[in-house]
């Protein structure tokens, strides 16, 4: 008991300093070779820059290249692979006979992946938010994996000679992975497992939860609190509490979805129990992600770890939260109590330790005031962006739908992949003018025959789109995190974009009678967008780009920032604290402000990129001075979005807006500090 309370004195940081003792010691170490397929269990493993050696470097991908995980092919759990046991030492390098061998798959051969060859490069593989090239491992691993998985599918290898993906830098800048979905390690305790089996009606194994270290010897869900630990000589730093998709949920041993333990944990991990002053995400824990910091040195030698070295050990450094080092009692009740404060109910120091989630400002439950008097301000302008990232349409009036204005990015350009184009990648974009007939904008009209489209870019002749055409369909069209099916707008419309940008190209428009894609639930529940970035509205007032331009050197006008609604008569930046505003007689709320990418860098008339005006808005709309005490996110805002309430009803009639409307603010934000962002 001594020996506990000497320890936690040192946690604590008082009284004389006492050496730790080992918080837990190293029980296994898991290597998963391929992407979502099965772990290969090993004694040791070299640490590289982007986690451990082997670890990720392989994934499965369909005919547009992006990658297969177990949240959409479970059968992936069924795959076993082996490597040679010399593979995990530190200095051993393949030679011409050492294979990766996927050993076992139901009603399959077994398959040999030489190490040493470098095959074939492949473009547009994609993780996530990530794309690049990547080893094509042939022909032989294709067609074993298509016939696996009854569709088209290849193996792949990160192309670390060229390729660099690096780890969200809201957590752990610098660092960098290969196909992980995240960060380069997961720790895990057996503890935690056992106290998890324990509420269970069917015990789960670790593999559920596919860590890379798994520990054991210290109290259940522990290792939630530890920011600095190391093992061996190396130094590990927790960076992120691991949520759970629903891989979990699947059986390891045979591919079959269920509910647990996903349903068990949501009672006592998820975000209402361990983060009560955040945004409730819905999210259920288990596990810690962590990055090592001796992978950002060149120095290679005597980065690896072991089971059961005498040296493997956890060396964890908690905050005190208040906690002194007289609050703990060498005997009786006290040790336990304060290692129950500090470890066996983690939600009491896991908010402060990883801030998983800014702040969301969150609605008071009154009932909103009655508007004011006078309006805040007026509609000056609305824009309609007909396809995603060309230029806008000034209308003078919109009707409302339930994906936002009508027509507003109803079609977008997508690449061969089925990617879609943006300014991002393509500022050539900002140079196709698109035309619509000017009674679209009304509330009643509907399209004919003879309604249609008209776009124009430099150097090609007039393109016409019918509007009341539903074309055949295609699949696997993309807008960052959503893929769905869209309208195919046909070979001819397919030839006109191709030639402008000079590679295949095809306009294709939403699928409003099978598809939805949902706004981010933590900004706004049960809102839809077509295919806008992220949600159905952006205003941002005159008075704010006025502003702008009294510090530039050279003026930019408002199609910089592509807004929806541009109103005016308030003072600059007023709008960033609009929680919820009136215009006519609908109601819209702010629900994030507008993190600005490159585009309004690009010239809208030329489509040439500079610096500016991101150079301004750094001194004067970035997180630093918005947001001081939050997270920095190295970003700019300029902007706010909306969603309509009015949206959510199936009722149509009325949902319109015009140039000219007033606007009463309803319900303001404190401070720019407590806008959702």
């Amino acid at each position: 008991m001594e020996k506990a309370a000497g320890f936690l004195s040192s946690l604590l940081g008082g009284g004389e300093e006492v050496p730790p003792e080992p918080a837990a010691t190293v029980r296994s170490i898991l290597i998963y070779p391929i992407k979502s397929c099965r772990g290969i269990s090993v004694p040791q493993a070299p640490i590289t820059s982007t986690g451990f050696r082997w670890d990720r470097q392989w994934v499965v991908v369909n005919s547009k290249g992006r990658a297969y995980t177990q949240r959409v092919e479970p059968k992936l759990a069924l795959v076993e692979v082996e490597m040679p046991p010399e593979a995990f030492a530190e200095e051993w390098r393949p030679t011409a006979d050492s294979y990766l061998g996927i050993v076992r798959a139901p009603g399959m051969e077994p398959l040999k992946i030489p190490l040493s060859a470098e095959q074939a490069i492949i473009d547009d593989v994609s993780v996530w938010e990530w794309s690049g090239a990547a080893y094509d491992e042939g022909a032989e691993a294709a067609e074993w994996f298509s016939s696996y998985f009854g569709k088209p599918s290849r193996l792949v290898r990160f192309k670390e000679a060229s390729e660099i993906r690096p780890t969200n830098p809201d957590y752990a800048q610098g660092y960098k992975i290969m196909f992980t979905d995240c960060f380069p390690f997961l720790m895990a305790s057996q503890g935690s497992l056992d106290a998890l089996n324990e509420v269970l009606k069917e015990p789960v194994p670790m593999n559920r939860f596919r860590p890379n270290i798994l520990v054991d010897g210290c109290h259940p869900y522990s290792e939630d609190l530890w920011k600095t630990i190391k093992i061996n000589k190396l130094t590990f730093q927790g960076v992120k509490l691991c949520n759970r998709c629903k891989v979990p949920t699947i059986n390891q041993e045979n591919g079959i979805l269920g509910t647990e333990p996903t349903e068990t944990l949501l009672t006592f991990r998820s975000d209402e129990v361990l983060r009560p002053s955040h945004k409730n995400k819905r999210q259920v824990y288990f596990g810690q992600n962590l990055v090592c910091k001796e992978s950002l040195s060149a120095k290679g030698k005597g980065r690896i770890i072991k089971v059961s070295d005498p040296d493997a050990c956890i060396i964890s450094k908690a905050i005190s939260h208040g906690l002194r080092s007289s609050d703990v009692k060498s005997e009786g009740r006290g040790v336990t109590d304060m290692w129950a404060q500090l470890l066996w109910v983690p939600h009491i120091t896991s908010e402060e330790t990883h801030p998983l989630a800014m702040d969301k400002a969150g609605g008071s439950g009154e009932a909103p005031p009655e508007p004011e008097p006078a309006a805040a301000a007026t509609v000056k302008s609305i824009v309609v962006y007909p396809i995603k990232s060309c230029r806008g349409i000034s209308v003078p009036q919109a009707a409302i739908t339930s994906t936002g204005l009508r027509w507003d990015r109803q079609w977008l350009v997508m690449n061969s992949n089925g990617r879609a184009f943006t300014q991002r990648v393509e500022p050539k974009l900002a140079l196709i003018e698109v035309e619509m007939p000017q009674e679209a904008f009304t509330e009643e009209w509907q399209p004919t025959p003879y309604s249609h489209m008209v776009i124009r870019a430099p150097g090609l002749d007039p393109l016409k789109i019918p509007l009341g055409t539903k074309r055949a369909t295609v699949d696997d069209v993309s807008v960052w995190e959503w893929s769905g099916s869209a309208y195919d707008e046909g070979d001819e419309a397919a030839e006109w974009f191709s030639s402008y940008f000079g590679k295949p190209t095809r306009p294709v428009r939403f699928n409003e009678a099978s598809e939805i894609r949902e706004t981010n639930p933590d900004y706004a529940q049960g809102y839809k967008v077509l295919f806008a970035d992220a949600f159905p509205f952006l205003l941002a007032s005159q008075g704010l780009v006025d502003a702008l331009n009294s510090i530039l050197k050279e003026p930019v006008p408002m199609n910089r920032f592509r807004p929806n609604i541009v109103v005016d008569g308030c003072h600059p930046y007023s709008e960033d604290l609009w929680k919820t505003i009136k215009i006519d007689k609908l109601t819209f709320l702010g629900v994030k402000l507008c993190d600005r990418c490159k585009v309004p860098t690009i010239n809208q008339d030329n489509g040439i990129p500079g610096e500016e005006p991101t150079e301004a808005l750094q001194a004067l709309r970035s997180d630093e001075v918005l947001r001081p005490s939050h997270k920095n996110k190295r970003r700019v805002y300029f902007g706010q979005n909306l969603v309509c309430k009015e949206s959510l009803s199936a009722k149509d009639e009325g949902r319109i807006i015009k140039v000219g409307d007033p606007v009463y603010v309803l319900e303001s934000f404190p401070s720019s500090d407590e806008v959702p962002a």
